[in-house]
């Protein structure tokens, strides 16, 4: 299990040897700059789950939040299909680590609006993805991925980190992914809730909800224009369930 993220995995994992983790197999739990690890484990057909590190859950101040213990159980300790519930709250200003009198407090949380979906067929496939920013790294160092044929099985998962990059930025990489050809292949796509506060980019609440939807729109666009541009997937507006 990851203690927190980081920026600097792309230096060495690429270097890992692949049989100690094919003959001795684990569960993970990471994410962040652990994506190029995940990828790894990936590769090596062993699967991780991309969330729960020690600092960010099991150590937020206050108490460990209910909706992440329910899950975390399922992964623990439980086998088979469950149905994803979507979380009535979210929260994304943090507490000062530095500031001792913070550990005790909790957070402030705010209403999630709740998930946003655009298109019109029922998918499958497997996990792959992670850090927008890492997927970056993967991409622009030549960092062995999945292939193209592997693409063709996979659900795509993706989400920005605190460095809260623009939607010039996100374009980039998801055009990136577009030129590659993996868009065209990709059964589906999955986008995290991005983080839009951080301590030296402390955004209002409007702020914040402009910043995710510019993102959102941002994302859509690029995908439906490679869907388009292969002639996969007509366009389609998006849309929240509820509401």
């Amino acid at each position: 299990m990851a203690s927190i993220g980081g920026d600097d995995q792309m230096t060495y994992v690429k270097d890992l040897p692949n049989e100690p983790f094919i003959k001795n197999p684990k569960l993970f739990f990471g994410y962040s700059d652990n994506t190029h690890f995940i990828n790894h484990l990936w590769l090596n057909g062993i699967p991780a789950f991309y969330g729960a590190s020690l600092f960010t859950e099991f150590g937020i101040q206050g108490e460990m939040d209910i909706f992440t213990i329910q899950f975390l159980k399922y992964a623990f300790f439980q086998d088979g299909e469950f149905e994803l519930e979507e979380s009535s709250t979210f929260n994304d200003i943090a507490l000062d680590w530095n500031d001792p009198s913070t550990l005790t407090q909790k957070r402030r949380y705010q209403h999630n609006e709740g998930w946003y979906w655009s298109g019109s067929k029922n998918m499958e496939g497997l996990l792959w993805g992670g850090c927008l920013e890492s997927i970056d790294e993967l991409l622009r160092h030549n960092i062995t991925i999945p292939t193209i044929s592997d693409f063709k099985n996979i659900v795509l998962a993706v989400e920005t980190s605190e460095e809260i990059p623009s939607s010039d930025y996100v374009r980039r990489v998801f055009r990136a992914l577009g030129e590659r050809e993996i868009l065209k292949n990709i059964n589906g796509l999955m986008v995290g809730r991005p983080k839009a506060w951080e301590f030296t980019n402390q955004k209002s609440d409007e702020e914040k909800s402009e910043y995710k939807e510019k993102q959102r729109k941002t994302i859509l666009d690029i995908v439906r224009y490679y869907n388009v541009r292969w002639a996969k997937l007509a366009p389609t507006s998006w849309h929240t369930p509820k509401e």
